[in-house]
């Protein structure tokens, strides 16, 4: 049967007649399509409406889209997640923003499986996508999402570091005060604000401590000063065996002077914690070779069998210095642990 265009929409959701409403969903005219789809909603939930409603969400026109997406999250279940996780792909900027605040306005519709499609928007490229999916990720306070949301610390725009701070610190995890310290000495003055509001809004004792601590302030005051007040303040974090300012020596790992980085790199091989291991790893991709080799001598004073998996990379360095002692580190880190079985 051929679908009736003149149809009185109004009259067939009166009437309930949803096969007639479905078929004229086939037309081209947007505005149309939309008071359809309006008349269809007040029918959900239904089965057919949701499997004639799915395929809009790749209508050409993008009103369309939206309101697909919109309609259908009433509706919402697992079924739908392959043709969301497109959508958060693929989509435009305004679908994937209107998406995302569907999860804000129905919370208790995708709590289940917000983990999955926020994990794809928080790794988004665009900042406006990443930045309202980190809030929600907050909101939410989705633990799944932590290692995902760690890198944002580094993004290059504040407010992305400045969102993700807040996500991170919503989940309140010990492992992260010392991230959450070392954005104490960030290049924004917003981004080091919140990181001293989210270490003294966190329960931790020792994100209490890190807040509370006078000294760990003043290093990091030091932190934003010249390139030598700044060596000076990791030399202090390494000879006092300062454990709770690694986080300012680890954030120094990507300082732009070289001399920094270099000392930083001493700093977190004196301290000698196994969680500086991503630090130490990043430094050996330094353009500098004597930052490169510096990592390794740091890694050599861990004795972790986490540390030969780090030092894979300098074997094959350009750098014929740096591999001849990657070659030694990892004897010497073998040997210790072999007798140490």
């Amino acid at each position: 049967m051929a679908p009736v265009f003149g149809a009185d929409i109004e009259k067939l959701k009166l009437e309930e007649n949803r096969e007639a409403l479905i078929r004229l969903l086939s037309t081209r005219k947007t505005s149309k399509k939309l008071k359809i789809m309006k008349a269809l909603t007040d029918l959900l939930p239904d089965v057919k409406i949701v499997e004639a409603v799915k395929p809009l969400f790749y209508d050409e026109d993008r009103s369309v889209r939206i309101a697909a997406m919109t309609m259908l999250s009433d509706s919402y279940t697992p079924e739908l997640d392959k043709d969301l996780k497109i959508l958060l792909s693929e989509g435009t900027l305004a679908e994937k923003i209107e998406m995302l605040r569907m999860f804000t306005d129905k919370p208790e519709i995708f709590r289940d499986n917000v983990s999955a499609l926020l994990a794809i928007a928080v790794a988004d490229r665009s900042e406006p996508v990443k930045i309202e999916a980190l809030k929600i990720a907050a909101a939410f306070r989705e633990k799944g999402l932590r290692e995902i949301m760690i890198p944002g610390l580094g993004h290059r725009n504040h407010s992305v570091r400045k969102t993700t701070l807040a996500a991170i610190g919503s989940l309140g995890d010990e492992r992260d005060v010392d991230m959450i310290v070392g954005l104490l000495i960030d290049s924004h003055p917003e981004v080091r604000a919140a990181a001293r509001d989210v270490l003294g809004n966190m329960k931790s004792d020792r994100a209490k401590s890190a807040y509370s601590n006078s000294r760990l302030t003043i290093l990091a005051k030091k932190m934003r000063e010249s390139c030598l007040t700044r060596q000076e303040a990791l030399q202090e974090i390494a000879r006092h065996k300062l454990t709770e300012a690694r986080g300012l020596a680890e954030r120094s790992v990507h300082d732009r002077y070289k001399t920094v980085r270099i000392q930083a790199v001493k700093t977190i091989g004196e301290l000698g914690t196994i969680e500086s291991l991503h630090a130490l790893k990043e430094a050996l991709n330094d353009k500098y070779w004597d930052v490169r080799l510096e990592a390794v001598i740091a890694l050599e004073r861990f004795m972790f069998r986490e540390s030969l998996e780090v030092l894979k990379t300098a074997l094959e360095d350009r750098n014929s210095n740096v591999r001849a002692r990657a070659s030694r580190a990892v004897q010497s880190i073998s040997e210790r642990l072999e007798r140490f079985k």
